[in-house]
């Protein structure tokens, strides 16, 4: 066993500029969004990649680029180092969502905050919800806060 410590600089930390603005990426399984019960899909279409060619512009600039793994914790480090967005939404399927609240969402949301990130249910932020059960599911969006607030801008209005 090495008895040596590695010291990162600074910079190897989050910085500012994945948090500022907004990001091109997205991490999100496009069909779970497509079969989400809230925000309806036809809000969401706009800033999914699968669904539109790179040089189509929108609303919110440049078209993200995909970038899902399918492991929140691979996802989420992902988006707390390059920005972007995570997604992972209820479906009819899952109407509570899927990812467990108590050791999957808070946790992630609460790193995601600490970086200057922003992390819904799409309701309420996710470190607000209180959880009833032990194994309670929950929607989430988590990452830059700009991506994260105009994603909510489109739950408002569906």
């Amino acid at each position: 066993a090495s008895r040596h410590f590695m010291v990162r600089p600074p910079a190897a930390l989050l910085s500012p500029p994945p948090w500022s603005g907004r990001s091109t990426r997205s991490s999100v399984a496009t069909p779970l969004v497509l079969q989400c019960c809230n925000p309806a899909p036809e809000n969401l279409i706009d800033i999914l990649p699968a669904t539109r060619k790179k040089e189509e512009a929108s609303q919110f600039g440049k078209p993200y680029a995909a970038r899902y793994v399918g492991s929140m914790v691979a996802d989420v480090h992902r988006t707390l180092k390059y920005g972007g967005i995570f997604m992972y939404p209820a479906t009819k399927d899952s109407p509570q969502g899927k990812l467990r609240l108590l050791y999957e969402g808070i946790p992630m949301a609460y790193l995601t905050e600490q970086a200057g990130g922003l992390a819904s249910d799409g309701t309420q932020r996710v470190l607000d919800v209180v959880p009833t059960k032990i194994h309670q599911r929950c929607p989430i969006f988590l990452g830059s806060k700009d991506d994260v607030s105009e994603l909510l801008q489109l739950i408002a209005s569906s």
